[in-house]
């Protein structure tokens, strides 16, 4: 069986299978909206990528002002966050924000597209955007999490490696990016990205991509840990033996699965 996934779909198969098995659906409910972290999130990195290729601010704005309308609760933070961009993005020779890569093995295409990336005189620079709704320490707490455990952008890295020959003996570096909607960015170190870490994150991508592929009944793990989520139903309803199945059909309709 051929197996098609990207980097953000194996973090979610990481974190939560039930997450990573309904991603790719749409609640039928009328006039569902996201989240609050999910809207805010998708509509500031759709609009940072707009800003970078197109060489300003303007372009970020102007796509949040297209997509949340007037009164949307999660709007001033989408556009607090958008006003608060370190400047050097921009002063960025060569950004490359919209470059999909796929690599396939053995029956396996592994998809990944990078916030930004970018070419330097002393290698390559992979940066990674986030964003949160907290504060203050809470804020350079995440940005450290990041910086210490952070994978994407090592998977990344490999992914560019199989893709472009002409990178592959380049050094590669990493830099997350934190942005709040209460507070201002903060900016992590550039740090060196070892050629052992990339290797290692290209075997790890492929392993789970089996366990995705070989897998059959998908895990619930759901706990009083586990935070609210689109999910959350399915997961309860199997753990006490409800209709899981009239749930899914209810709640539920697949639409053609698009990577993240």
């Amino acid at each position: 069986m051929e197996v098609r996934t990207s980097v953000t779909g194996l973090d979610n198969w990481q974190e939560c299978q039930v997450k990573y098995e309904y991603r790719g659906r749409r609640l039928k409910q009328l006039n569902y909206v996201p989240s609050g972290p999910l809207t805010s999130g998708t509509v500031f990195h759709d609009g940072m990528e707009r800003a970078i290729m197109g060489g300003g601010l303007s372009h970020a704005l102007d796509y949040a002002e297209e997509t949340l309308p007037d009164g949307n609760r999660f709007k001033p933070g989408v556009l607090r966050m958008m006003n608060n961009v370190p400047r050097e993005l921009f002063d960025v020779q060569t950004p490359i924000a919209e470059d999909k890569m796929e690599v396939e093995i053995d029956g396996i295409t592994l998809v990944g597209k990078p916030d930004l990336w970018t070419v330097t005189n002393y290698g390559v620079v992979i940066y990674e955007f986030k964003t949160c709704s907290v504060k203050g320490n809470e804020m350079i707490k995440k940005l450290m999490n990041y910086e210490q455990w952070g994978i994407q952008p090592v998977r990344y890295a490999w992914l560019l490696r199989q893709s472009y020959d002409w990178l592959a003996d380049q050094p590669f570096y990493r830099k997350h990016i934190l942005w709040s909607t209460q507070d201002t960015c903060k900016e992590g170190k550039e740090i060196l990205i070892s050629q052992e870490a990339i290797d290692n994150a290209g075997k790890d991508m492929v392993k789970l991509a089996n366990e995705i592929r070989e897998s059959g009944e998908r895990t619930h793990h759901f706990s009083p840990l586990c935070n609210w989520c689109d999910y959350q139903q399915v997961c309860i309803g199997w753990l006490t033996g409800a209709d899981t199945d009239g749930i899914i059909a209810e709640k539920y309709y697949e639409e053609e699965y698009i990577v993240h």
